[in-house]
């Protein structure tokens, strides 16, 4: 379960900016300049993590400055799930993203309507 933690961090602190920004957090939300921070540095970290659990899972000895073809086969394989697991984790939090925005503007409206009356 802690490496999926970590692994998902980058994505929540990420969401929570968004988050922020999308719901006014703040006095106006963090700034473009400090999105384009976090995202710089979730993609830094993720690449991170990336390299080290293929590198890790893929390559068993480096007596040799070459990898052999089934490291590199397995390493191509590794990154490319891990890119697949990144981008669903990433798909299904702005889903939630975006229910959490819809409820919060029913329940806007819902209590607009009622101070009306």
């Amino acid at each position: 379960p802690k490496p999926i933690s970590n692994a998902l961090s980058p994505l929540v602190r990420r969401a929570n900016a968004t988050e922020m920004n999308m719901f006014g957090g703040g006095p106006g939300g963090p700034s473009q300049l400090d999105l384009a921070k976090t995202q710089l540095d979730d993609l830094s970290e993720m690449f991170a993590r990336m390299n080290k659990a293929c590198f890790r899972k893929c390559v068993l000895a480096t007596k040799e400055g070459d990898l052999q073809v089934g490291e590199m086969t397995c390493i191509d394989r590794c990154v490319g799930k891990y890119m697949e697991a990144r981008e669903h984790v990433q798909k299904t939090m702005e889903r939630q993203a975006e229910q959490i925005q819809k409820q919060q503007e029913v329940q806007q409206q819902l209590a607009a309507s009622m101070g009306g009356q």
